[in-house]
C-alpha cells in the first residue's frame, strides 16, 4: 500500500476518530486504525464494539492495499507534521510516513484480527447538514457526561408526524429543537459524544440511518455508527408549558455578554442572579468571602412582565442563550425552585429549560 494525501485532511480524519473511540478498549487491536487505499481514495475506519467512524479522503494511490495502524502515534505524528502532503507506504512489517526532508515509521498491527467495519443500518430518511448542525450541536451540549447515568449522556432522536426532534438534558438544563423531517417515524436514544463530532465533520446531505440496535449518520466522505443507549428518556413537553410568573425579552447577545462578565464575579457555584425590575434586567454576582474578587452588577434593556429574581448557573445560562444567537430570546420565569424556559420568534425552531439555584 501507498498513496500520497493533503496532510490537513489525514490530520483531522485522524483526529475525529481518536476524539470518538475510547482511549480505554477490551481489545488492543481497536485500537488501531484501518486504513485501506483504493481506486476512489483512502478509506480511513476507526471501531470498537460500540462506535465506528469511516471517513473517505481524496489520495492519489500509487498502490492499493490495507494496512492497521496504532491509532493514536498514527494521529499524532500526521497532526505533528508541517508539509502541505504526505507520503505513506507499507515497507516490510512498518507503515512509513514521508514529507520533504523527514522519515516516521510505525509499526503495522495484525490486520487479520481486525473485525472490519459494518455497514450502517437502512436509511430512514435525510437532511441538509447545515440545518442540522447548529440545533444538533445546541442540544448535544446539554447531555451529561456522568457515565453512570447513561439515559442522560444521550440525545433523543424521534421523527415522527412530519417533524424530527432532538432532546437532551442532564437534569439541570433541557434542550428542544423541531426541524421539519419527511422521512420514516423513529424513536432511538443516540450517545451525545457521537453527534457532537457529526456536527463538526457533515456536509451536504446527511443521511439518518437506524434501526433495533444501531444508529448511523452518513454524509459524503463520511459515516459515524453508533450502539443506541437501552434506557428510557423523560417525558420533555411538560417541562416546554408556556406557565410564567414573569416574562422578559431581550436580546440574546447582550444578556450573554452580562451574564459572561458577571460571571467573573460568581462564587464556587457560578452563581448570577437575574433581577427582573421595570424596562431592564439587572444581572449581578458576588464572590465568596476571601475569594479575592468584589462583585458585579450590570444592568441589561429588556421589555418585563412582573418582577422577581432568581439564581442561575452562569455556564446553563451561556448555554442556552449560544443557541439564539443575536436573536430576540423571551424568558417565561417560574417563581420558587421551578424551571425557565427559554425561546424565540426568531429561531423557532429551539426551546431550552434551565433551572434556578438557591441563593445565597
Amino acid at each position: 500500500m501507498e498513496f500520497t494525501t493533503s496532510r490537513t485532511e489525514l490530520d483531522a480524519a485522524c483526529s475525529a476518530a481518536v476524539r470518538l473511540l475510547p482511549a480505554r478498549r477490551s481489545d488492543p487491536v481497536l485500537s488501531g486504525l484501518l486504513l485501506h487505499a483504493g481506486p476512489a481514495g483512502l478509506r480511513l475506519a476507526a471501531v470498537d464494539n460500540e462506535r465506528a467512524l469511516v471517513n473517505d479522503i481524496e489520495a492519489m494511490v500509487h498502490t492499493e492495499g490495507s494496512a492497521l495502524v496504532p491509532g493514536k502515534p498514527f494521529a499524532e505524528t500526521v497532526h505533528a507534521l508541517e508539509a502541505g502532503q504526505v507520503r505513506v507506504r507499507v515497507e516490510q512489517q512498518a507503515l512509513v510516513l514521508r514529507t520533504p526532508g523527514a522519515r516516521f515509521s510505525l509499526p503495522l498491527m495484525n490486520l487479520g484480527l481486525h473485525p472490519g467495519v459494518r455497514e450502517p443500518p437502512p436509511v430512514l430518511g435525510e437532511l441538509d447538514a447545515a440545518r442540522l448542525a447548529e440545533p444538533l450541536a445546541v442540544v448535544a451540549a446539554a447531555c451529561s457526561t456522568d457515565l453512570a447515568l447513561p439515559m442522560f449522556t444521550g440525545v433523543r432522536l424521534r421523527g415522527r408526524a412530519g417533524t424530527l426532534r432532538m432532546t437532551a438534558t442532564d437534569r439541570y438544563q433541557l434542550a428542544v429543537a423541531d426541524l421539519p423531517w419527511d422521512g420514516k417515524d423513529f424513536d432511538v436514544l443516540v450517545p451525545g459524544k457521537v453527534l457532537g463530532e457529526v456536527t463538526r465533520r457533515a456536509t451536504g446531505t446527511v443521511r439518518l440511518h437506524g434501526d433495533e440496535d444501531r444508529f448511523a449518520l452518513g454524509w459524503s466522505g463520511g459515516v459515524v455508527s453508533t450502539a443506541l443507549l437501552a434506557t428510557p428518556f423523560i417525558d420533555e413537553q411538560r417541562y416546554l408549558d408556556e406557565a410564567a410568573d414573569a416574562v422578559v425579552e431581550l436580546e440574546a447577545e447582550a444578556l450573554a455578554g452580562a451574564v459572561r462578565r458577571a460571571g467573573l464575579f460568581a462564587d464556587g457555584r457560578g452563581a448570577v442572579l437575574l433581577d427582573l425590575g421595570e424596562d431592564e434586567v439587572r444581572v449581578r454576582a458576588t464572590a465568596e468571602e476571601g475569594a479575592g474578587f468584589g462583585t458585579a452588577s450590570e444592568t441589561v434593556k429588556a421589555s418585563v412582565t412582573g418582577q422577581l429574581a432568581q439564581h442561575f448557573r452562569s455556564a446553563y445560562l451561556l448555554g442556552a442563550l449560544r443557541g439564539f444567537g443575536s436573536a430576540t430570546v423571551r424568558m417565561r420565569v417560574l417563581d420558587g425552585m421551578r424551571r425557565t424556559l427559554l425561546s424565540s420568534p426568531d429561531v423557532p425552531e429551539l426551546r431550552y429549560v434551565i433551572m434556578p439555584i438557591v441563593g445565597r
